[in-house]
């Protein structure tokens, strides 16, 4: 079986979202299968998880939406919204992004769906791709989106999207990955190499040099 997404919890616990076989979780030599329709589970594509900030254990289902895990229940919680899912990130203390096409911020705390964003909030810029293949909040508070026209990268604060991709200097439109050091420079990878961008803050924009690798 294709394993789709692995992730350790800090419980020590290891997950492992399987394609068409929900999830297995491997909990300190004990190996459990949970499959749709068991302890909450509602998809059995389990495409990728993370924790939250407070430490909460969520998943995200192909094709059911965001779901918590309870512990003291030993259950997932109840989908928070119905949607297509593929990725999710950790963003501004208390809240998580879920993306499938365009993301949407979850107040981990209040449990409560945002409205999915597919552009600026003005109406007069898009991300570049309507279907997400990576999605990343970076240090600075930017939202790096990544698809197959390349990154579209989303200044929340300014309202304003800057667009990365091979016309400007990205090795390949085709994103697969996206990362942060600890020099604050990003990394993403795509089909033909790997590009590592320096974001500079210059006056009242972002200006971001590319180096291709």
């Amino acid at each position: 079986d294709a394993v789709v997404c692995l992730f350790e919890d800090r419980m020590g616990r290891v997950w492992a979202g399987v394609y068409r076989d929900g999830l297995y979780c491997f909990d300190h030599g004990k190996m459990t299968h949970i499959k749709k329709g068991e302890k909450g589970l509602e998809d059995e594509n389990v495409w990728y998880m993370i924790e939250d900030s407070d430490g909460y254990f969520w998943i995200a289902g192909l094709n059911s939406g965001p779901q918590r895990w309870n512990d003291s229940k030993q259950c997932f919680e109840k989908s928070l919204q119905s949607m297509w899912l593929s990725k999710m990130c950790n963003a501004r203390k208390g809240y998580i992004y879920a993306g499938g096409f365009g993301y949407s911020p979850i107040n981990t705390r209040l449990l409560k769906c945002g409205k999915m964003v597919l552009g600026n909030r003005k109406g007069t810029q898009a991300f570049s791709d309507k279907e997400l293949r990576e999605l990343f909040y970076d240090s600075r508070g930017l939202v790096w989106v990544g698809g197959t026209r390349g990154v579209s990268v989303f200044d929340e604060s300014a309202d304003h999207i800057y667009y990365v991709d091979q016309d400007n200097g990205l090795c390949n439109n085709i994103v697969q990955g996206i990362i942060e050091d600890k020099n604050h420079d990003i990394w993403i990878t795509t089909d033909k190499g790997l590009s590592k961008i320096t974001v500079r803050r210059v006056a009242n924009h972002y200006d971001f040099l590319i180096k291709n690798f």
